[in-house]
């Protein structure tokens, strides 16, 4: 459930997309997030139920620190049914479940705004498992890779090896969460 999670995140344009869609020779997998939101909650912070081949996840997730591109969060999340996931996303979630089911404080009811679809594409390079990323929401579509690592050097070695390899620059790549709601609320 409590997972401290190291990942580097990378904005990819369409053609650097393209590019190592075809050497990760990886089929896209649909993973939808469905973003919930209360009054009040730190920009940090998220909360969201995955829908990922036909199982549900609800998901806190919190920001700790960030360092040239390397962001470390708190994440916890739980498998939940079907009717739950259902339930939750039509009608809101309220603290007492974050409190029971995630051990998370804080909020008081907070309310599903919409959905962000990302098309996954997992891969293997040298000793990095990597997660292209084509992102659906709100009207946009973006590009990026990410890459949990328990290593901040072997994250850097990262960043040198798609430079040297692909001519991939590192440009930083805010949370999904952060640009739907940045979307949302300009929308709103």
């Amino acid at each position: 459930m409590n997972n401290i999670e190291r990942e580097l995140k990378i904005a990819l344009t369409k053609e650097e997309y393209g590019l190592l869609l075809t050497v990760s020779n990886a089929r896209p997998q649909l993973q939808t997030n469905f973003y919930f939101y209360c009054d009040g909650m730190p920009r940090e912070t998220v909360v969201r139920v995955r829908l990922k081949q036909g199982g549900y996840l609800l998901c806190f997730k919190r920001l700790l620190s960030a360092h040239n591109g390397i962001n470390v969060c708190d994440e916890r999340e739980q498998s939940i049914d079907v009717k739950t996931a259902e339930s939750f996303i039509a009608d809101g979630l309220s603290a007492y479940e974050l409190k029971t089911r995630l051990d998370v404080d804080g909020g008081l009811s907070y309310r599903c705004i919409g959905k962000l679809d990302t098309y996954r594409a997992k891969f293997t390079q040298k000793q990095w498992t990597l997660e292209l990323d084509r992102n659906e929401y709100l009207g946009v579509t973006d590009y990026e890779l990410e890459c949990e690592c328990e290593s901040d050097v072997s994250l850097e070695k990262l960043k040198e090896y798609l430079i040297e390899t692909y001519g991939i620059t590192f440009r930083h790549s805010a949370a999904k969460s952060g640009r739907f709601f940045g979307k949302y609320f300009q929308k709103n």
